[in-house]
């Protein structure tokens, strides 16, 4: 899966030296630490990345095996990983919404394919979350928010409908945890966590209806009486088969060939979820 951060982390430290990361656009703050910020599964446990996360990260995304039929490349330096995580924590802090780190609960076992019962394994099993997409800023000015200025903007608004919230989707999995249902079971969490309204506006209501009770943007900067409708997305290679299979059981189904992909790297996919049928 592409995401931010990991499609343009710094280069590599030099050998001779540890070279600094670039800073980020603003000072990262800690994520949300309130127990509310936590999801839990009947296996999982995901909690937003946080500073201790780093070592175990930079481990997950410097293992080419979690690459595999992956159009982005593995990290190759720690500081690449300390760049990429302010990024991902000043998500939390600006929108509210992010990356989260997968967990086994304590004392949750896994069927084997002998039949056997055992644990999952212990620590980082993967990294799940939404994220506002980059580069797509609408009128208002925040992030994931696209343009209603009477053109497409090449994530499909137009003037007839009202700025919306585009969030892109990110699953990354230890390999030894893969093909046990890790990644659909904490995605399902991520999507079920979305606010019930946000569901209700994934379609633009016609320019003048009533918007639905209570209806608001994540960023709460639509104009008065105009819903912001929100759209999932994800961006895949078009050869990672298993990326493919998660996203189709995850409800995402390829975007029309009209539709530029964003990030314009050849050989990606774009694809859609239908909010008001998911989850």
């Amino acid at each position: 899966m592409r995401m931010s951060g990991l499609d343009d982390p710094p280069p590599a430290a030099p050998s001779s030296g540890a070279a600094s990361p670039p800073a980020a656009s603003s000072p990262a703050t800690p994520p949300p630490s309130d127990p509310g910020a936590e999801l839990l599964t009947p296996r999982l446990r995901l909690a937003p990345v946080s500073e201790a996360d780093e070592a175990e990260l930079f481990a997950l995304h410097a293992d080419p095996r979690a690459f595999a039929e992956d159009s982005t490349a593995p990290l190759t330096d720690p500081a690449q990983m300390a760049w990429v995580l302010a990024q991902w924590r000043e998500s939390w802090a600006r929108h509210g919404i992010g990356h989260l780190t997968v967990r086994a609960r304590e004392g949750v076992r896994r069927r084997t394919g002998a039949g056997e019962d055992t644990d999952l394994p212990v620590g980082l099993l993967g990294v799940v979350g939404l994220v506002p997409l980059a580069g797509s800023t609408g009128a208002a000015g925040s992030a994931g928010r696209t343009e209603s200025a009477g053109h497409d903007d090449g994530l499909g608004a137009t003037s007839g409908r009202p700025a919306r919230t585009v969030l892109s989707a990110y699953w990354r999995l230890r390999p030894e945890v893969t093909g046990l249902g890790v990644a659909t079971e904490a995605m399902l969490a991520v999507l079920e966590a979305l606010p019930t309204r946000d569901r209700r506006e994934a379609h633009a209501p016609p320019v003048g209806a009533a918007p639905p009770v209570g209806a608001a943007p994540l960023d709460g900067t639509h104009p008065p009486g105009r819903s912001a409708p929100l759209e999932v997305v994800a961006i895949t290679a078009r050869g990672n088969t298993a990326s493919l299979a998660l996203a189709s059981r995850l409800g995402f189904r390829r975007a029309p060939p009209e539709r530029p992909v964003p990030g314009g790297r050849a050989g990606d996919v774009l694809l859609l979820l239908d909010l008001s049928t998911s989850a």
